[in-house]
């Protein structure tokens, strides 16, 4: 593992003793987005597009970006022709009661702050991700 990420190794390690059940009703859709440019559209837009898909059916839906994925909530996107900005879809998933989670670490990475994001989007721990993955009935990453 790389300290790039993470000092001492064992930050990233995850205690399961620690985790509390969150206030969340368990089920539901999780989709982990780890790409967020441009230059990998399809799966972002996949993401974003599928969550708002599962909302519409009345499925309980969390997107969780994480690595460069945190890129699709930045404010100020202006994609090429006729594109819709990933953070404008986001900002609908979360108006539609889906949750939109951005792991601070990989904001800190990439030198990002809480204030580079469109509004509506909730920034959390790495660990968060773990307990996602306990309260949802399905998962799923692009």
């Amino acid at each position: 593992m790389s300290n790039d990420y993470c000092e001492p190794e064992d930050s990233c390690t995850v205690d399961p003793s620690s985790i509390t059940v969150p206030d969340t009703e368990a089920g539901g859709v999780l989709l982990i987005a780890f790409k967020g440019s441009y230059l990998t559209w399809d799966h972002s837009d996949s993401a974003v597009e599928l969550s708002r898909a599962m909302l519409a059916i009345g499925k309980p839906t969390t997107l969780f970006l994480k690595e460069d994925g945190v890129l699709m909530g930045k404010k100020g996107q202006q994609p090429q022709d006729n594109m819709e900005s990933l953070g404008s879809k986001l900002k609908e998933t979360a108006e539609y009661n889906g949750r939109v989670l951005i792991c601070k670490e990989s904001m800190r990475q990439r030198g990002l702050t809480s204030e580079d994001f469109i509004d509506g989007l909730d920034v959390v721990d790495p660990d968060q991700l773990y307990r996602e993955i306990m309260i949802h009935e399905t998962v799923l990453t692009f």
